[in-house]
């Protein structure tokens, strides 16, 4: 009498294991298996997700200190091109990117703007540019000049558009936060010293208002030191 080989195996592993490959998976097995994979992808999924938005927020925080010097270079141009009549200050001139033209020398001294703005002035854009109190004469030169002449065009990694652009980083204009956007704070500090820094919103941001305390991400807020402290420095001086 002939036998199929692979019949002749499946006897011999019925013997060894007590499992016939004969037969089809059950339903038990079925489930048990669905079960696993369940497992499985209820650990690895939200720590894949998490560790996707970690990533995102560490480039948005490279890129918010990439625009902090560009910034800081702007600040010193503008101030280098001022004539000899003009007595506004560095502080002045960093006080502009948070929407005033001055600091006041008070310690509770606050401001903030989106660097998107293209509706309130700023010297981020080309808009609504501010002239520093004290400066002589008109300023023509923005920050986001600067980031032109170095070629350099530094996106917000959650939506993959410029950080200036108002169409899709600037959150009073969608009507809602949006993760990534960036805004710049000043807030005076003792020793008649001024604060200025750089804070975006997080995927857990439910509010766009500047000073609102869940506005950014992970601590940072634009009415406190320690709010400013937690976000990205851009500059500290006397006022």
């Amino acid at each position: 009498m002939k036998y199929k080989r692979s019949s002749v195996i499946n006897v011999i592993k019925k013997k060894i294991t007590g499992f016939s490959t004969d037969r089809g998976f059950t339903l038990l097995e079925i489930l048990f298996v669905i079960m696993i994979i369940a497992v499985l992808a209820a650990v690895i999924l939200p720590r894949a997700f998490e560790a996707k938005i970690n990533a995102k927020n560490s480039s948005l925080k490279e890129s918010c200190t990439e625009l902090a010097s560009f910034a800081s270079q702007w600040a010193q141009q503008a101030i280098n091109s001022q004539d000899d009549n003009s007595t506004a200050l560095l502080s002045d001139y960093f006080a502009t990117l948070t929407g005033q033209n001055q600091t006041d020398g008070r310690e509770d001294w606050n401001s903030s703007v989106w660097i998107a703005d293209d509706q309130n002035p700023s010297n981020w854009k080309r808009d609504n540019p501010i002239t520093p109190s004290g400066r002589a004469e008109d300023l023509n030169l923005c920050v986001e000049d600067i980031l032109a002449s170095a070629n350099k065009g530094l996106r917000n990694p959650f939506n993959g558009t410029n950080l200036f652009s108002s169409a899709t980083n600037y959150p009073p204009g969608a009507g809602h936060p949006v993760t990534g956007a960036v805004a710049c704070a000043g807030h005076g500090a003792p020793e008649n010293t001024v604060l200025f820094a750089l804070l975006y919103q997080g995927s857990a941001s439910n509010t766009y208002g500047l000073t609102d305390p869940d506005a950014f991400y992970a601590g940072q807020e634009s009415t406190s030191v320690q709010g400013l402290r937690n976000g990205v420095f851009l500059a500290r001086m006397k006022h």
